[in-house]
């Protein structure tokens, strides 16, 4: 993967996250294929709009954290935020592809779990968590 920085973390407003990928985008994209790319801006756009979907409580000022780490295992994006969590149905927590169905109302989920190689969802309580590797 070359010489890459171990990561950093940005913060956003919610009604900032359509501009998260331009933030990111020169740190990885000189480490990936142009597929790669595609996959991960579209799991990162899907992850991002359920949040903002479905956990922001229509709060103009709520927020959330991406933290990206970079290994020789793969690349790591870890979103955190306070809200409610958008899981998937509790046997499928530990699958590693969301089959889309109606009980996850919607594709969503699927399409996160096709852009990346694992996405785990962890509910911590007052903080929810998304760790998708590529």
């Amino acid at each position: 993967m070359g010489n890459m920085p171990g990561r950093f973390i940005l913060k956003y407003d919610f009604l900032e996250a359509p501009r998260v990928w331009d933030a990111i985008s020169s740190e990885v994209s000189a480490s990936y294929p142009q597929d790669d790319l595609i996959r991960i801006r579209l799991g990162l756009t899907e992850i991002i709009n359920n949040i903002v979907e479905h956990a922001s409580n229509g709060q103009d000022d709520a927020r959330f954290s991406l933290r990206i780490l970079k290994l020789e295992s793969g690349l790591f994006l870890c979103l955190s935020y306070a809200g409610l969590a958008f899981v998937p149905p509790p046997d499928a927590l530990d699958a590693e592809k969301v089959l889309a169905s109606e009980r996850t109302r919607g594709r969503g989920l699927w399409l996160i779990s096709q852009c990346f190689t694992q996405v785990k969802y962890r509910d911590r309580g007052l903080t929810q968590r998304v760790i998708a590797r590529l």
